[in-house]
């Protein structure tokens, strides 16, 4: 796991409650990197009505070396704005709260799911409620459950809050137990590399997104993939499973468009 994240773009659209600005900033100064990174705060509304809920987290960040910047735009596009900022300034992540649909909130929604798909950066948008304390972080995914981006996030986050990490995993029905020992051991091999307490959840399943549900229960906060536009089918999966945890929950994209992996292609076949 590196050493943070050097350029973050935190997106506040209009308008974000105080606790939910609280939330993320508070996963961006666990995720930057201390001594010389960097937090741009974008809000998308007027200086007059935003409050400053966020004054604890920001001190933080200066305790840690960490400098942060605020800009408003209340006219900007919120799609060329985010996105040309992200082109321009070498970010490596952009954070934003992603509402529950609804009529109010689509036009939001589409936006922010538009962005994910062709940002520049890796993203990631929260779900669901505000984060609380962290002592357990699961980590899953909807193609790849393990790859990089995630892991490196969920370690981050964990070390700041001083929590341990669940790796689960879904099989299918019919595996053997030769299969769902492979699984495992994967997991150990994987936790033998990290520096923060961690913990193996593995079970076969006929209804996934149930499953999944059930296995994330006790934690604080879940970390999913959101995979590119080009695999419409496994991201609805991944805002479905955001919509059943009983938890905050982050969707993590990352812009490599690669070819769809065997674990992919499982889900797939699942939902299918």
């Amino acid at each position: 796991v590196g050493p943070g994240r050097g350029r973050i773009l935190l997106a506040f659209r209009r308008p974000t409650r105080p606790e939910r600005q609280v939330t993320l900033m508070r996963l961006a100064v666990d995720l930057a990197q201390p001594l010389g990174g960097h937090i741009h705060v974008l809000h998308f509304d007027d200086p007059q009505r935003v409050s400053d809920p966020t004054r604890p987290q920001m001190q933080r960040a200066a305790d840690l070396g960490i400098e942060v910047t605020v800009e408003f735009d209340p006219d900007a596009d919120r799609r060329g704005a985010v996105h040309l900022y992200a082109e321009n300034n070498d970010v490596d992540l952009v954070l934003a709260d992603l509402p529950q649909e609804m009529r109010a909130t689509r036009h939001i929604v589409r936006d922010w799911r538009w962005l994910r798909d062709h940002l520049p950066s890796d993203s990631a948008f929260l779900r669901n409620r505000p984060v609380e304390n962290i002592d357990t972080i699961v980590v899953m995914g909807t193609g790849g459950p393990y790859d990089p981006v995630k892991i490196g996030m969920a370690v981050r986050i964990a070390r700041a809050e001083e929590a341990r990490i669940r790796f689960i995993h879904v099989a299918q029905e019919s595996a053997s137990e030769d299969q769902m020992e492979v699984i495992g051991d994967y997991h150990r091999r994987l936790g033998d590399t990290l520096d923060v307490p961690w913990e193996s959840w593995v079970e076969p399943a006929e209804d996934l997104v149930e499953t999944l549900t059930w296995l994330s229960r006790g934690a604080n906060l879940v970390i999913l993939g959101a995979p590119s536009h080009r695999f419409h089918q496994v991201t609805d999966l991944a805002d479905r499973i955001a919509e059943r945890v009983d938890c905050p929950a982050l969707l993590v994209h990352t812009p490599i468009h690669e070819r769809p992996s065997v674990s992919r292609r499982i889900i797939e076949r699942f939902i299918s």
